[in-house]
């Protein structure tokens, strides 16, 4: 059978070699067509829109298998669903598009805004994201073009994963990158323009409310009388009529931007002949920071930003009938700058200095500041440097595929190198800047400026490639699939050797060992699969250095089975069963060579020699060391259905998955601390075991009306997981254990009653044993009963900040070049501790200063306890304010846990594709314009910090975009 490529216009020629012929038409969304050529030699052919869905390719790491034949839990989402999404990272951007998995996006600065991926959850305390591979070898695929994906797979059970070995036990991710077809050069353009702004800004308050409540705050501490600022001072705040003296400065407001610009562009070429093909991407990103930096003062920008370039070549060539070969080269460099103060101490800095602490500056050539408080915003952003930091990577890879058609038919062996090269570099031109305090002299009135710090040189500083990281991978394997009548065999079988080294004093890392799948498939309605990875690694003992790791699978497609077609094929069109067994591995988290006893020289461990003696640093043991250290494993159930209705208007997919993970590497806290190693650490051993179980499931709605095309559909996972045992030392309460929750949840929790409301009730509640309680603190509950709330009324919680509940929905439709979808992501059953400077009132997070010489937010004032407000005492949320410290009131508790939930408008994209007869003309065969949103409305329960942010509330803000581009087509 041969394929055929027919031109936009929809006319072709084709040489039919025999009168009695069929033509199959097909297009991606329409019904296909089946046409039996007689002697008419001139045929129309109108294909309707349709919900027939295509039996697609999925890839595999070694291979690629039918959908209908898949028996693992194995989702997929091609690139060309991720190509608008106006993010840098592909992480974020698989986001509610692949059922099991979870991504938290924790900041959204230029660089540094990539996601955590969590597949169906955690399974160990020692590591928790899935290994990524990039067309069968380990490569982070975060930064690749998503115009240059075919496909993202995600494998999720035994089925899929044993054969990864040693790296499987958390799940595994693949994106398959797109190759040449045969046929026309093929050139797309597709540019991208974006405007960011973030989710969500802290609300501090002005100079005027901030000082009403200091003075509130210092008569809770320390009574009447004791107030900073009179009336005097107050009113100069409220009318901002002296700002050198009384300033009023909104830090945020002023050195962060309302927006930012960033850019994506994208250029990509494929074609050839039935001997080679080709396809060559080349792009281009670019994401400026928000921060506002002042022009004219340096010859640099001093403004976050971060670009990166890439190209890929992805070449075939069929160098005779029976060998192939594949060359695939990228290469990608990255590039972030920023201030010479780093982010997180200057949103430290924005989001601790109070807005009357001093002005921004006396003159642009002078930062404002203190001997107390050196650090300012416009100082950081104008006066610290910058620091420039470049990322290259390179990544060869070389296959070559022979038919052994001559042995037996469907037979084939190929080899396949790769080498990655990674380096990275630093040039530090940092420098410090003077601060000027003005200081009034209180006979004369006086002003004058006194400068402190020192105005240093600007560094000239080179990491020299701080990092440079060296991968070889070699591949030989034998693959074999051949059809009998009803039967169907498909196998493979891969000896890999993986190198990964670098230019520090450690060993290069090897991973080697032997990997193969054999699936038998019968009448194409029963299936069965067994899969396997025997892989080691020199990082574990000699003895036990080879791990094995087997599982089986089978499925059956019921809806093939004549009982079912005859009676009910209209309404059930496709049905498939299919369930996995087996283990997987994971040696990720095991120190240095740990098997083997290390030593170190250290300076706390001297040594006096000679007759005068002279102390001289000596060798010490470094640590215990484990001879029997081992990999964890992971065995693996997982039951699952896929089901079609209504000519698959309506499909459906469910999966029952249970893991029950043994040998974590943990600290046994079980030992005494007699035994000298440190009064918090203890021995490690192999004993850790976690449960984790749950359920996934997803269900589409694709149909048409007339030229009305239209999709809904949604998909859900639950993963709770459960700590087993982990050897922690013994309590006298069950409610200390960990043991029985889950690995995320929060840990040593106070649990609390509300708020003091009067002397007596703070006389008819338990003591504490931290700084003594006043009215509108904190009421702590004692569990144990024994009077007194201390370490051991503590609890483990039920939740934590990694949600057991996440799922998404979307709608779409097409309809005369118009296109539209929006997709909607949330996490349940989630906790969030806030602390610190996202929460707690005059917190100051520098190094200078006092700790509670910081800002307050809105919230503080709209939800205190005031003790000179009766109002306030019923429907407080916030305990009183205090500058002192307030010791009860900041312990560690569920006060300060919140329901972390979350619903997102995740995406949104609206297009119109130009009719052809208008584009034709200028040799355009597509031509769409677009609107694409990430981000754009946040449900959520939090009180002054967006929900996926990091904890703590003092990183670069997560980012809400809008994007407006263009896809061109010749």
């Amino acid at each position: 059978m041969e394929t055929y490529n027919i031109a936009v216009t929809g006319n072709f020629n084709i040489l039919v070699p025999e009168e009695q012929s069929s033509l199959l038409f097909s297009l991606e969304g329409y019904i296909p067509v089946t046409v039996r050529i007689g002697q008419e030699r001139e045929i129309k052919i109108t294909l309707l829109p349709g919900t027939e869905q295509k039996d697609e390719d999925v890839y595999l790491i070694y291979g690629k298998q039918k959908r209908s034949q898949i028996t693992s839990a194995i989702s997929t989402v091609n690139g060309t669903d991720l190509e608008e999404i106006p993010i840098t990272y592909q992480n974020a951007a698989v986001t509610g598009l692949l059922t099991g998995i979870l991504t938290i996006q924790e900041r959204g600065a230029p660089g540094g805004d990539n996601a955590d991926i969590y597949m169906r959850g955690r399974r160990s305390w020692n590591n928790r994201n899935p290994i990524i591979y990039v067309d069968g070898h380990r490569r982070d695929f975060s930064l690749v073009d998503p115009h240059e994906i075919e496909q993202i797979s995600v494998y999720k059970d035994a089925g899929a994963l044993a054969i990864f070995g040693l790296r499987g036990g958390n799940g595994a991710l693949m994106a398959t990158t797109r190759r040449g077809k045969e046929g026309k050069p093929k050139l797309k353009l597709n540019a991208q323009v974006s405007m960011q702004q973030p989710t969500q800004k802290p609300d501090f308050l002005d100079a005027y409310n901030y000082a009403l409540l200091h003075n509130e705050a210092m008569r809770n501490d320390f009574g009447e009388g004791t107030e900073l600022y009179d009336d005097e001072m107050l009113e100069h705040y409220r009318t901002g009529d002296d700002p050198l003296h009384y300033p009023d400065v909104d830090w945020v407001g002023t050195f962060l931007k309302p927006y930012t610009i960033s850019q994506k562009y994208n250029l990509s070429v494929e074609g050839g002949t039935s001997k080679a093909r080709y396809f060559v991407n080349m792009s281009v990103q670019n994401n400026n920071g928000l921060y506002h930096t002042e022009k004219g003062i340096n010859t640099y920008n001093t403004n976050a930003n971060f670009t990166t370039y890439s190209i890929r070549s992805n070449v075939d060539v069929n160098l005779t009938d029976n060998l192939s070969m594949a060359v695939n080269l990228f290469g990608r460099q990255q590039r972030k700058k920023n201030p010479g103060g780093d982010g997180d101490n200057l949103f430290n800095t924005l989001y601790s200095l109070r807005p009357n602490i001093f002005p921004v500056h006396y003159g642009t050539d002078k930062v404002a500041g203190s001997n107390e408080q050196r650090n300012n915003p416009f100082g950081i952003l104008n006066y610290s440097g910058y620091q420039d930091y470049t990322h290259t990577t390179t990544e060869a890879s070389l296959n070559m595929t022979e038919k052994l058609g001559f042995i037996t038919e469907g037979l084939s062996m190929y080899g396949s190198i790769a080498w990655d090269a990674r380096y990275d570099n630093t040039v530090d031109r940092t420098k410090s800047y003077q601060v000027w305090q003005l200081v009034t002299d209180p006979v004369s009135g006086k002003d004058t400026l006194t400068a402190w710090g020192e105005l240093a040189k600007q560094k000239n500083d080179n990491s020299f490639g701080s990092r440079k990281v060296r991968i070889f991978d070699v591949e030989f394997g034998l693959h074999y699939n051949r059809h009998f009548g009803k039967h169907q065999v498909t196998s493979s079988l891969v000896i890999n050797r993986n190198q990964e080294s670098d230019d520090t004093q450690n060993l290069p890392n090897y991973h080697e060992g032997i990997f193969g799948r054999a699936n038998y498939t019968f009448a194409s309605k029963y299936m069965a699969e067994f899969s396997f990875g025997w892989q080691g690694s020199e990082q574990l003992p000699e003895e036990n250095r080879y791990g094995f790791f087997p599982a089986v699978s089978a499925g059956w497609i019921i809806s093939e089975e004549s009982f079912i077609k005859n009676n009910i094929g209209n309404i059930l069109s496709f049905m498939k069963i299919r369930g996995s067994y087996g283990l997987a591995g994971n040696d990720d988290g095991i120190p240095y060579f740990y098997y083997l006893p290390g030593f170190k020289n250290s300076n706390n461990a001297r040594y006096n020699f000679g007759t005068t003696p002279v102390s001289v640093a000596g060798w010490i043991e470094d640590g215990l060391f484990n001879p029997d250290v081992t990999w964890e494993q992971s065995l693996k159930t997982n039951i699952g259905a896929d089901i079609g209705l209504f000519k698959n208007i309506l499909s459906v997919g469910f999966n029952y998955f249970k893991e029950e993970t043994t040998q974590i590497l943990t600290e046994q806290r079980s030992v005494s601390t007699l035994l000298g190693i440190g009064a918090s650490t203890g021995p490690r051993g192999n004993v850790g075991e976690t449960l984790n179980e749950g359920f996934e499931g997803e269900w589409m709605v694709n149909h048409h009306i007339g030229k009305f095309n239209w999709f809904v559909g949604g998909n859900f996972c639950f993963a709770h997981n459960e700590i087993v045992f982990n050897d922690e030392q013994k309590f006298e309460y069950d409610y200390r254990k960990t043991v029985g929750k889950s690995i995320n949840n929060l840990t040593d929790l106070y649990l609390t009653d509300g708020l003091y409301q009067s002397e007596q009730d703070i006389l008819n509640s338990p003591k504490t044993t931290f700084s003594p309680p006043k009215v509108g603190d904190i009421k702590y509950r004692d569990l144990n009963g024994d009077g007194t709330v201390d370490i051991n009324d503590r609890i483990t919680g039920d939740l934590g900040n990694l949600g057991e509940l996440s799922y998404a929905a979307f709608i779409g439709f097409k309809c005369y070049g118009v296109d539209f979808r929006a997709m909607f992501t949330g996490i349940g059953r989630r906790e969030y501790y806030t602390s610190g400077i996202s929460i707690i009132a005059f917190t100051n997070t520098l190094s200078t200063g006092g700790g509670y010489e910081g800002n307050v937010r809105q919230y503080h004032l709209d939800h205190r306890f005031n003790p000179q407000d009766p109002a306030t005492w019923e429907t407080a949320s916030y305990p009183r304010l205090s500058v002192s410290g307030a010791n009860h009131n900041t312990q560690r508790s569920d006060f300060w846990t919140e329901n972390g939930a979350f619903l997102r408008l995740k995406t949104l994209e609206l297009g119109y594709t130009l009719p052809v007869r208008w584009t034709r003309h200028a040799f355009m065969s597509q031509v769409r314009i677009f609107y694409s949103g990430y981000n754009l409305f946040t449900w959520h329960h939090m009180k002054t910090v967006d929900p996926e942010s990091l904890q703590g509330g003092n990183a670069y803000p997560l980012q809400k975009i809008s994007s407006f581009g263009l896809n061109i087509q010749f």
